[in-house]
């Protein structure tokens, strides 16, 4: 269903993007309104880098964050579909690791709509950079819960996702599984991993700035090392 928009609304929406600018919130970002699937309105402005030396471009890529995890969702329900295994399925079938510590009976259903109870990491001095120890800790964590409660994961859903299309996949990884119809504009510059050879832009989630991610990804180390240990002060 269509919904009608004032006339005004761009004009609107182009006052409040620049707005933002003009009070110091934003260094670099972009806006694109879409209806009845076509792009109604594009707008971009400011810098990607700190230095403030690179415009903001209509092809600069950003994380999407938790978004990312309905793209995860959809590579999961593939490799399921691929290997023949229901929703309701018990993740301990094809990953018999994962069957221990009170997670024998969850299934692959409970995971994805965040009820299997594994909304954090009980080991705290992982690095969520090491995706072997997480993989492995996430394995011999006890569920936080053993009913139907719900619990968002923002930082151990992708491991889990990841880690069962491995199981389901002969090995593949969750960003390189072929997802048949992800295709066209919307969806071309989608990834769920990061390509060593390209160029990827990556905001700053301190001071809004956007710096270029150097090949052997030490920029994007740096800032997850640094957000985890503001995260473990917060605990204290």
């Amino acid at each position: 269903m269509s919904t009608q928009l004032s006339a005004e609304w761009p004009s609107q929406v182009r006052a409040a993007f620049e707005k933002n600018f003009a009070g110091g919130v934003e260094v670099g970002a972009a806006v694109s309104v879409w209806q009845d699937g076509v792009e109604a309105l594009s707008l971009c402005g400011g810098w990607r880098d700190a230095a403030r030396t690179q415009p903001w471009e209509p092809e600069t890529l950003v994380l999407i964050w938790s978004a990312t995890k309905g793209l995860a969702s959809a590579c999961v329900l593939h490799a399921l579909e691929r290997a023949g295994v229901p929703l309701e399925a018990r993740v301990a079938e094809f990953w018999p690791e994962f069957g221990q510590c009170g997670k024998e009976s969850l299934t692959v259903g409970q995971v994805l709509s965040h009820r299997a109870g594994l909304s954090a990491l009980d080991d705290r001095d992982l690095s969520l950079l090491d995706h072997e120890a997480v993989a492995r800790a996430i394995e011999r964590q006890t569920p936080a819960w053993n009913d139907a409660g719900h619990g968002y994961g923002p930082r151990t859903f992708g491991y889990v996702a990841d880690e069962m299309v491995r199981r389901l996949a002969d090995g593949t990884p969750l960003g390189a599984i072929p997802i048949p119809g992800w295709s066209g504009p919307r969806l071309k510059e989608v990834s769920l991993a990061i390509d060593p050879s390209g160029t990827l832009y990556l905001g700053d989630w301190d001071q809004g700035a956007v710096r270029r991610l150097r090949p052997d990804g030490s920029e994007l180390r740096r800032h997850t090392e640094n957000d985890e240990r503001r995260k473990r002060e917060k605990m204290q």
